[in-house]
This record gives structure tokens, C-alpha cells and sequence, in this order.
């Protein structure tokens, strides 16, 4: 079901006794699927109201005018100046912030003017001298110079880079990533996240779609699997069965094994497709295969006997009682004269087996009473 349910509407279905990718299947694995909305791709995009966006915007400036980035403190004093850029901020979008910023530091590496720090020389320890100091100089001579860069912010000015950090809400890392990548001659904003997994996307399902009903053709039983549907209507519970065919295959298969034998079925016919990894292989096939199911163990489990005992009651002293238009339910019909000589001997072995025990309590007490009486004898 697509879409979030009514409030006086709610489903589910499972099917019973049945274990799908590794797990047994019941009313609680059987969830609704809901289609969830796609998230704001946005800092601000009216998630917050603008009283809830201005307690939180001077909060912010709060925090910041105490960070003790330096000496000089450079963001102390300049509250109103704050106040412009974290509010201009707040109602950009993502993807508009990080062009901003990559923006501010392409800009930021102007002002440096060309200024570059040299790196620090790395030690290089050999027990001769001249040696050491020739290799000294040819690695110095390969290193390339740092450009310098000299961080400025709208409205506020110049900063150190712990208060660029802060005022941006970056770590360390990110903002040298930044860096290279304005370096590179590049300050859009690049697309990461939410995106399909190249790898997973190139995998030909068809092939795997294919392979697994070739397997269950081969080793599979199909047998019908009971369904549920329940629905709430008006605060009454509704609850409607139905049969579907599904294709079980043997219980001693897991779905890392059945993805082994692919994976070298794949090798052995020379197929010329992207592996799918265990968790891209299950999701194929739940995806595409839903109604191929491991059988599970417990199923092998044979049921119980039937009680020919109470079938024999049930016909004899509950039939007389019953309803005429219920009387041909398979519940009350005549049992065969194996069933009925069947319960009779139970009968009649139960009662014999409570005799005996019966009997061999009162050969106890008689041994107990005889024992006591000796006793009262020796003290006499």
C-alpha cells in the first residue's frame, strides 16, 4: 500500500510459518509499507517559525561572541554584523550555503595576495653528512609551497581560521577539502548522498531474476500460503484470509549460500555483469522474487496425532446436542472402527495403569502402618 493510511484504516499481511532472507515471517516482519516524504534539501525551508528562527539565530551569536578562537577574539563586539550573515544563512538552501562558502574562500585566497608559507623540512637521519645533506636539499626542492589564505567573512571582516571554523559550522578537515577543491578551479557545490549506488545500479537483475526461478523450479515445492488482511473500519476490527501460491525452497539453504552458488555460477558462464554483494543480492530478490521463500526448519516437524479419544466422545456425547444444520460438520462425522477400537483400548489402558497405581499406594501404606507398628514395639 502506497501512501500513509487513513486514521479508521490500518493493514497487514503475513504468511505464516514461512522464513524470508534469513528471517521468520510474522504479523510484525509483515508491516505497511509507507512511502515516506523526501526530506527538505534546505538549512532553513520554513522548518522553524520565525520566532523559533530568531531565539535560535541569537543564541548562535551568543555562543560565538564568547568563542575563544584567538588573542584578539575576533568575533566579540560584533553582534549586529553576526546577526545579518547567520540570518541570511538560515534561509539559504544547502546546496546554496556550500556554494557560498566555497564562493567566500575562492575570494579569501585573493586577498592572501600571493603569499605563501614554505612547508617545514622533513628530517632525514643517515649516518653520513654529506648525504644527509644532499637528500636534505633535493626533498626540500620537490616540495611546492603553501598558498597562505586570508579568511574574511560578509558584514564581520577578517578572522582567524578557528573562527572561519566556527562561525561556518565546519571541522578542520571539510574546510581544507574546500580548499583543494577551489585549488582545482572548482567552487560548485558537489552532489554527494541520496544518490544510487553506482555499483549496485549496474548489477543485471534480469540475470538474477532468471537464476533464482531456474533454482526454484528445480528444488522447490509450491504450496499455498495463508495471507491476512486486517482493517480497522469505525473502530471495528476486520480480519479477511486468502490463499496465494508461493515457491518454498528446501530449509538446509540460506540466502548466503544461495548467493555463493550465484556468485560462481556467474564464473562458471563467463557473465560479464557486476557481483552483487549478500546485502544487494537480498535486496534483488525481495525486491523482484517476493513469493520465493526459504522453507523453514520448524515446518519439518510432523503434527501431533490426532485424539481418537475425543473423537469418539465428541461423536457420543456432544453430537446428541448439537444443532441439525451443524450435524454434518466434519467435526461430528462417524468414526471408523479403527478410531473407535483405538480409543477404547487408550480408555482402557489408562484405567488400567491408575489401577495399578492406586494399588501400589495402598501396598505403601500398609508397608508404612507395619513399619510404625514395629517401631512402638521396640520402645515397648
Amino acid at each position: 500500500m502506497a501512501g500513509a493510511p487513513d486514521s479508521d484504516y490500518e493493514s497487514d499481511t503475513c504468511a505464516r510459518e514461512d522464513e524470508f532472507l534469513g528471517g521468520e515471517s510474522d504479523e510484525k516482519s509483515a508491516a505497511v509499507c509507507l512511502e515516506v516524504p523526501a526530506a527538505a534539501d534546505s538549512v532553513g525551508d520554513g522548518l522553524l517559525t520565525p520566532a523559533a528562527e530568531a531565539i535560535d539565530t541569537f543564541l548562535q551569536i551568543q555562543k560565538l561572541g564568547a568563542f575563544a578562537c584567538c588573542k584578539q577574539v575576533c568575533l566579540s563586539g560584533n553582534q549586529e554584523e553576526l546577526h545579518r550573515l547567520l540570518s541570511s544563512r538560515s534561509r539559504m538552501s544547502k546546496d546554496e550555503a556550500k556554494i557560498s562558502l566555497n564562493t567566500k574562500l575562492a575570494m579569501c585566497s585573493l586577498f592572501a595576495d600571493g603569499k605563501t608559507t614554505q612547508l617545514k623540512r622533513q628530517k632525514v637521519v643517515h649516518q653520513d653528512s654529506a648525504e644527509r645533506s644532499d637528500e636534505g636539499r633535493a626533498l626540500i626542492a620537490q616540495q611546492k609551497p603553501r598558498q597562505g589564505i586570508a579568511y574574511y567573512a560578509p558584514y564581520v571582516g577578517g578572522l582567524c581560521e578557528k573562527a572561519f571554523e566556527s562561525l561556518f559550522s565546519i571541522s578542520h578537515r571539510t574546510l581544507h577539502v574546500y580548499r583543494m577543491q577551489i585549488q582545482s578551479g572548482d567552487i560548485s557545490a558537489r552532489r554527494h548522498g541520496n544518490h544510487q549506488n553506482s555499483s549496485s545500479k549496474d548489477i543485471d537483475e534480469k540475470t538474477l531474476e532468471d537464476w533464482i526461478y531456474d533454482v526454484a523450479n528445480t528444488i522447490g515445492d509450491v504450496v499455498p500460503v495463508r495471507t491476512r488482511t486486517k482493517r480497522i473500519i469505525s473502530g471495528v476490527e476486520r480480519r479477511y484470509y486468502s490463499f496465494d501460491k508461493y515457491v518454498r525452497l528446501p530449509s538446509h539453504l540460506t540466502w548466503d549460500q544461495l548467493h555463493t552458488i550465484f556468485l560462481t555460477y556467474l564464473d562458471d558462464n563467463y557473465i560479464d555483469t557486476p557481483r552483487p554483494s549478500a546485502s544487494s543480492f537480498n535486496r534483488i530478490l525481495a525486491k523482484r522474487c517476493p513469493k520465493i521463500r526459504i522453507r523453514s526448519p520448524r515446518n519439518q516437524l510432523k503434527d501431533p496425532p490426532p485424539n481418537v479419544e475425543k473423537k469418539l466422545d465428541i461423536h457420543e456425547k456432544v453430537l446428541p446436542f448439537v444443532p441439525a444444520e451443524y450435524a454434518n460438520d466434519p467435526l461430528y462425522q462417524t468414526p471408523t472402527a479403527v478410531v473407535e477400537s483405538s480409543a477404547k483400548k487408550i480408555k482402557q489402558d489408562r484405567r488400567k495403569r491408575y489401577a495399578e497405581r492406586m494399588k501400589a499406594k495402598e501396598v505403601e501404606k500398609e508397608q508404612e502402618a507395619e513399619k510404625e507398628q514395629e517401631e512402638k514395639e521396640a520402645l515397648v
